[in-house]
């Protein structure tokens, strides 16, 4: 029953056979009279709440990258040093989590990376909680007796503020996930509104189920794929016979939660992210990524070219003549027209060139022309904004060899999943380009 509440002992005969029922959100209700009841000062074994049934603790907060765009989920946002030096404010209802990390997007935009860290009781076994603030009955607050950092790497679960919206969209509850800035300047306004249809805890079982599963502290997992057929599967996509051969037939592949894709030579594994910056890959991307990745593997195995071996000179052959090709597009002015379209993104514009791909493809299409330019125009051609990479990102290695490595693996992006906007915008170019990938 959702639409009143029996006091005491929660429980109701419903219908002409009289079945029992029990209060919706009475968990949630009855852990929080005790919290409300305490004094300051005082301090409870955290056991008493969860012995009301209580399981999950949910912080929405912010956590700052470092300047590799790394993101250390043990060193979140400390908190308001004038209320939280002694406790980690928690909530039982993940909505008003995700109120909280909104908050943190809309007060610092081009800093705050918002993310709900989940702790079950489990984590927090031995910890003792301290009186609330005098919200805690519309904040379902409790303040757990650890710093914010201190409770931190206690927390299981971490899940991005996009992926928390998104499962409380799919549970079909309120609309925490559409808050504007003006909720963020009145937050009492909204919480009101979420104690009105405050969450079963049976939703927040769900919740917490569907967190599990883009959850960004997942361990690592080694899995080992032995043919094309089973790397198609996994990635959508299907190397050439060729390349399979090249890479002695076996691949290694190290399953991580979130992070950089990448290949290590000296493990000869490929590190595939299932998730970046705590955003599930679409398709289109799942499959760019893994060709980009199979091209780094495959240029190693060839010894073509390698962080500490220049390339070769077939393929510096290709290079040169892709750069050549980008000088005739900059003094022509039709096509250097059509540089300026991938500058400004365009999308509707540029869907004429491949009018069959969808908004996520045609963005994963234009990210890997923009990076054959910079790469084989030795930098001379920037692109900036979304989908740009760093300039320390091309420094990292001496004699431009980053250049090339990048250069071959976006060379088989092109080969393997194919790009019909680079192909209908410099034909030639792609022609050129794609060679390298047949290497």
């Amino acid at each position: 029953m959702y639409n009143f509440t029996v006091a005491q002992y929660h429980n109701y005969y419903v219908g002409n056979v009289g079945v029992l029922v029990h209060n919706n959100d009475c968990i949630i209700k009855n852990a929080i009279e005790i919290v409300s009841e305490m004094q300051g000062g005082q301090i409870k074994q955290l056991s008493e709440i969860t012995k009301e049934g209580a399981k999950y603790f949910f912080r929405g907060t912010n956590v700052s990258a470092d300047d590799k765009g790394r993101i250390n989920f043990d060193q979140p946002f400390a908190g308001n040093t004038n209320t939280q030096n002694n406790g980690a404010s928690t909530a039982l209802d993940p909505a008003v989590a995700i109120l909280y990390a909104m908050e943190t997007r809309f007060r610092a935009p081009n800093a705050a990376n918002p993310y709900i860290y989940i702790a079950t009781k489990e984590d927090l076994k031995n910890t003792t909680v301290i009186p609330s603030n005098y919200r805690v009955e519309i904040e379902t607050e409790i303040v757990i007796n650890l710093t914010p950092r201190d409770f931190a790497p206690k927390a299981s679960v971490v899940i991005s503020l996009e992926n928390a919206s998104e499962i409380l969209r799919s549970l079909k509850l309120h609309d925490a996930y559409k808050i504007s800035a003006a909720d963020i300047q009145n937050n009492t306004r909204r919480l009101d509104e979420m104690n009105e249809h405050r969450m079963s805890y049976q939703k927040v079982e769900e919740f917490y189920k569907k967190a599990l599963e883009v959850n960004l502290k997942k361990k690592d997992k080694e899995i080992i794929i032995n043919t094309r057929d089973e790397f198609n599967r996994y990635f959508g996509v299907k190397p050439s016979k060729k390349d399979w051969q090249t890479i002695n037939g076996k691949l290694r592949v190290l399953e991580v939660a979130n992070g950089v894709s990448s290949y290590n030579h000296e493990l000869k594994r490929l590190r595939y992210s299932k998730l970046l910056n705590g955003i599930k890959r679409t398709k289109a991307m799942k499959q760019r990524t893994a060709s980009h990745e199979l091209g780094h593997v495959c240029h190693y195995y060839k010894n073509l070219v390698t962080p500490y071996r220049d390339p070769s000179l077939a393929l510096k052959q290709i290079f040169n003549e892709a750069s050549q090709r980008i000088n005739t597009i900059q003094n022509n002015n039709a096509l250097a027209a059509r540089i300026q379209l991938l500058q400004g993104g365009n999308f509707v514009a540029l869907r004429r060139y491949s009018p069959s791909s969808s908004q996520a493809e045609l963005s994963q299409q234009v990210s890997s022309i923009k990076d054959i330019f910079e790469a084989a125009s030795l930098l001379q051609v920037r692109f900036r904004g979304a989908n740009s990479r760093s300039d320390n990102y091309w420094n990292q290695y001496s004699n431009q060899r980053k250049l090339y490595m990048e250069f071959i693996a976006i060379a088989y992006e092109n080969k393997m999943v194919g790009n019909p906007l680079f192909k209908g915008l410099f034909p030639v170019l792609f022609d050129i380009v794609t060679k390298a990938a047949n290497l």
